[in-house]
């Protein structure tokens, strides 16, 4: 899925692949969510390990799905991180998803 307003890297590039998640992952959310994170990874960690913070403290925001609470699902899975420092631009790419998905769009 690409458009002029946003890439697939853009939107996805969180999820499994990169790749949009499928209409049945899609109706397990019950609606969108930003949040802003900041890295705490240590120097011998794998990757990189984001935590959930305050807006004044965030050097990116994410876009999380928000699980309806099942069996088999809870809390929030991420589907993308937005650019570092540019908060609106994270909500730009939530809201759209959420038009396209028809699910709400929260602040954490």
């Amino acid at each position: 899925m690409t458009d002029d307003l946003f890439t697939e890297a853009e939107l996805f590039n969180c999820w499994a692949g990169g790749k949009p998640p499928t209409t049945e992952e899609i109706a397990l959310f019950d609606w969108l969510e930003v949040g802003g994170v900041r890295d705490v990874s240590l120097p011998f960690d794998d990757g990189t390990i984001f935590e959930a913070c305050d807006d004044a403290d965030a050097e990116l925001w994410s876009v999380y799905g928000r699980y309806r609470p099942t069996e088999t699902h809870a809390g929030c899975e991420c589907i993308t991180d937005g650019p570092a420092g540019d908060m609106a631009r994270a909500v730009a790419i939530a809201e759209h998803l959420g038009q396209l998905w028809g699910l709400p769009v929260k602040r954490r």
